[in-house]
């Protein structure tokens, strides 16, 4: 059963954010069967780049007068599949974010390898194009979920569970 959590980003912690950003491009994390890969293989983004991720993030709040309210959600898609590597990780949940792209979410993700391939991503909590403040409830969850499966039978993956215990949001 491959599994997605979300997360909730703790409100006025500009420090917690950055701290996010900077775990996705975890080189420690980032070792498969004793090869260090490499951030090209490992991390994707959208709207963002990496390396200016936390920047774009911080100003966006500031510029639409947010500064004390949640400033990013975090995402862990993980593949229960011995047939995924790394490579194929980063594919398949950048292809799953493709619910944030359309919605015009500014995101940045990265796999890690340990102890197996799982991606993570954190969303901007504020929509770039509109300055509105992004709100994921139950019924987005479960949304997202079915676009993830629709991804993951693609690919002939192990599919998320659709029960609410996992549909509850879980503060960092």
């Amino acid at each position: 059963m491959s599994i997605v959590r979300i997360i909730n980003g703790k409100n006025n912690e500009l420090h917690r954010m950055k701290t996010m950003v900077d775990y996705l491009n975890d080189s420690t994390k980032q070792v498969w069967q004793d090869e260090e890969l490499s951030e090209i293989d490992l991390v994707r983004s959208y709207g963002v780049t990496f390396e200016n991720a936390f920047l774009v993030f911080k100003s966006m709040h500031y510029s639409y007068g947010y500064p004390g309210t949640r400033l990013y959600y975090h995402i862990l898609i993980s593949f229960d599949d011995e047939k995924v590597d790394p490579l194929m990780a980063t594919e398949v949940g950048f292809e799953i974010n493709d619910f944030w792209k359309q919605k015009g979410v500014q995101f940045v993700q990265g796999t890690h390898c340990i102890p197996t391939p799982h991606c993570h991503t954190i969303l901007n909590a504020i929509l770039p194009l509109t300055g509105k403040k992004l709100s994921i409830r139950k019924n987005d969850i479960f949304a997202y979920k079915i676009f993830a499966n629709e991804v993951l039978k693609k690919y002939s993956l192990n599919l998320i569970k659709m029960y609410m215990k996992e549909e509850v949001l879980v503060n960092e």
